[in-house]
């Protein structure tokens, strides 16, 4: 009786060990699950970038920026500008905002301190900010709702218009 007894205690103290590893293996393959969407998410920024900078890349760019200053806004610099410097603009912008959505998913999973999603996007997004209102673009705040929150509420504190839902600029 008693060796039918401690076989029974074995059973389920091994089908309770079986249980725990079968945790264990769900909470380690999470884990695995996180850090390759995180990794997709950087190769495919760095690659979007490589591209948009090659697009973007110009010898006079410099300059087209720096004619900004002599605008009293960002959309009538951009209205100044010939097609082509235009394009680069565009491309530039969305070589940047892209950038800046990778830094948010990374942070929207913890991989990036929120001090340093903080200190280091603000500049980039108020920049953007004008950038996209210059050029009329509505389309890169859809998508992630946090991310749009994220640079809705930077708007506001900046005072920056912002393109409501339906995509109109305030």
């Amino acid at each position: 009786m008693n060796l039918s007894k401690l076989n029974d205690w074995l059973t389920l103290a091994s089908n309770i060990g079986v249980l725990v590893g079968i945790y264990f293996i769900w909470v380690e393959l999470n884990q695995n699950e996180l850090m390759i969407r995180a990794q997709m998410s950087q190769e495919r920024a760095s690659l979007m970038v490589a591209n948009l900078d090659t697009a973007a890349n110009s010898d006079y760019l410099p300059s087209i920026e720096a004619a900004r200053r002599n605008f009293t806004t960002a959309k009538e610099w951009f209205s100044s500008l010939a097609p082509d410097e235009q394009q680069r603009i565009r491309y530039l912008y969305l070589r940047d905002i892209n950038d800046l959505r990778n830094q948010y998913f990374l942070y929207s999973q913890g991989f990036l301190a929120g001090e340093v999603w903080d200190s280091s996007t603000r500049s980039q997004a108020i920049r953007l900010l004008r950038r996209a209102e210059a050029i009329g673009d509505r389309e890169q705040f859809e998508g992630d709702p946090g991310f749009r929150e994220t640079l809705k509420r930077i708007a506001e504190d900046e005072n920056l218009p912002f393109p409501n839902e339906g995509g109109f600029w305030n």
